[in-house]
């Protein structure tokens, strides 16, 4: 019978968990674009300058180089 990871989790040991949670958020502050493609976010691009921030529209929104 299966098993749910959340009961798995359960009954790990706190360092463990602390553990694996480390390596989880370390991984997902370093994904490629490609890695998240599938995750169903969305991506935006803010451009910083000292007057202040500028949201770059998506890039769907411009034609393709021909």
């Amino acid at each position: 019978m299966a098993k749910k990871f959340n009961s798995l989790r359960a009954n790990m040991p706190r360092e463990s968990r602390d553990r694996a949670h480390a390596c989880a958020r370390e991984m997902l502050a370093e994904m490629s674009l490609q890695d998240m493609e599938g995750m169903g976010g969305s991506l935006d691009i803010i451009a910083r300058f000292p007057e202040g921030d500028v949201k770059v529209r998506q890039f769907g929104d411009i034609a393709p180089a021909q």
